[in-house]
């Protein structure tokens, strides 16, 4: 799978209701750690900048996927520990806003 694939599945999977992340957490080797759907989009996005360079990535995708792990590692941290459960997955504004900006993201695709 390529980059932009895997981007593009990683956008789609942080917009997805939290039954469907909850799904796909527990559905591997994870077990429901829900730090994990940020931990893979960052490993695809940290090279947003080498594909904006090489023409993959138009500027306004750029700038949504960097808006969008920016807002990922302000989640960070043990002050917002109870975001990175199943019930803060749920439940709360910031996974709200999480989906929002991923969906705004991949909208940018089509």
């Amino acid at each position: 799978m390529g980059q932009i694939e895997s981007l593009k599945l990683q956008l789609a999977l942080l917009a997805a209701e939290p039954d469907v992340q909850i799904t796909h957490l527990t559905g591997g080797d994870i077990h429901g750690c829900v730090d994990e759907l940020a931990l893979d989009y960052d490993a695809v996005a940290r090279n947003a900048e080498f594909m904006l360079n090489r023409g993959e990535l138009t500027k306004d995708q750029y700038e949504c996927i960097k808006r969008l792990d920016e807002y990922l590692s302000e989640m960070s941290g043990t002050a917002n520990a109870h975001l990175w459960t199943p019930e803060g997955l749920h439940s709360t504004e910031a996974w709200r806003d999480v989906r929002r900006i991923a969906a705004e993201c991949l909208g940018l695709f089509r």
